[in-house]
């Protein structure tokens, strides 16, 4: 896993890295994201699944959910991001702004969780605790996926490239 590269790959890891409840898993499920322990990786909105591996337990089904944004709230969005070309041409390049972010937030549409309680995870291994090292291990490899990639982002929150792409 390479190293944080965008603002918007930093605040999605912040929303587990933060919470002093997880140190010890938020250090393990990093080692497994590193190792490249995370595969089959699909982005829906509202849901990611994925399979993660260790080397003494086996493989583990994790799935990550938030509630994607509605239609009404991605209208509005995409009417204000169509108002801008420049919105367009950044993500074209791959790029997020910060005003980008701040024009989700102000139409109530969340781009990024703020905690780990805005998402909710589950796993086959059996941890019921609100996330385990499995799922932290996910949340690291789809940092990695959005900082590549902000549609995988868009997706995840409810609107496709090509959706997304053809109404701007």
């Amino acid at each position: 896993m390479s190293d944080i590269p965008t603002w918007w790959t930093q605040r999605w890891i912040d929303s587990v890295v933060e919470s002093r409840d997880f140190k010890t898993k938020v250090r393990k499920g990093r080692i497994l994201a590193k190792r490249r322990r995370v595969s089959n990786i699909v982005i829906r909105p509202g849901l990611v699944t994925a399979s993660v591996s260790t080397e003494d337990a086996g493989e583990f089904s994790v799935r990550l959910r938030q509630r994607p944004l509605d239609d009404e709230t991605w209208d509005t969005i995409i009417e204000r991001l169509s108002s801008e070309a420049h919105y367009a041409t950044l993500l074209l390049d791959g790029q997020l702004s910060e005003e980008m972010n701040e024009l989700f937030e102000s139409e109530g549409g969340d781009l990024l969780p703020y905690d780990h309680h805005d998402l909710t995870y589950w796993c086959t291994c059996g941890d019921y605790s609100a996330m385990c090292v499995h799922s932290v291990a996910l949340h690291f490899a789809i940092a990695e996926a959005i900082g590549n990639d902000p549609f995988v982002l868009l997706e995840f929150r409810g609107k496709s490239r090509e959706a997304l792409m053809t109404a701007l």
